[in-house]
């Protein structure tokens, strides 16, 4: 219970440092360039050991890590001005194919336990088609948040969320690293939100003049 609380607290104490932060950010920014879309490429690389089944059968074993080849577009927005200054947002929208490695290696026929089906298990490294949207701060160094919805390709699929995003923002490239959550959108098992480690390199197709 007392963890529970300092998760709780934790997380509360984290989206005031991110709202003080992105306003602090926004604010500051005077924008004379034109507003436009802009367009990256590139690849995000995971580090983490995740449940990627109905069973805990499914999992990947120590040392797990996923790579991503990825497309993402920032819509620089502007919501207001104050005092001649622009405060703006990036809305951010990206998708890959998602690729996880080192699945733990099992291959039986067994029962299964809820419905009493004779099932074939057999391991995989799980596949997913992600779809992310959020938000940042403008400028050159970046916090934000982002949801995310991974569908399964042969797989559970997965939801979840980017607690906590920071990247940098140069004229050719965006480089950022994320601690997500994540938990099965439908399973007879209970993950409660684990959590793994992303970072991204993305080069601009099309930049800001």
């Amino acid at each position: 219970m007392n963890q529970s609380r300092s998760l709780n607290r934790f997380k509360y104490l984290l989206l005031l440092l991110i709202i003080v932060f992105f306003a602090i950010q926004a604010i500051g920014q005077n924008y004379d360039e034109e507003k436009r879309l802009e367009f990256s490429a590139g690849l995000k690389t995971a580090f983490a050991d995740i449940t990627y089944g109905k069973t805990f059968y499914y999992n990947t074993a120590y040392g797990g890590f996923a790579l991503q080849p990825t497309l993402r577009v920032d819509w620089n927005l502007r919501l207001f001005t104050l005092s001649d200054y622009e405060v703006n947002i990036d809305l951010v929208g990206q998708t890959g194919i998602f690729q996880y490695f080192n699945a733990t290696k099992f291959d039986y026929i067994g029962v299964e336990p809820f419905t009493g089906d004779t099932v074939h298990y057999i391991s995989k490294n799980p596949t997913y088609l992600p779809f992310y949207f959020g938000f940042y701060s403008p400028g050159s160094f970046m916090i934000g948040f982002e949801m995310f919805y991974y569908k399964g390709i042969g797989v559970q699929d997965l939801y979840g969320f980017k607690l906590l995003s920071l990247g940098y923002n140069a004229p050719r490239f965006r480089i950022s690293g994320a601690y997500e959550l994540y938990d099965q959108v439908k399973s007879d098992i209970v993950i409660q939100k684990e959590g793994f480690l992303s970072f991204d390199f993305l080069w601009k197709l099309t930049r800001r003049e």
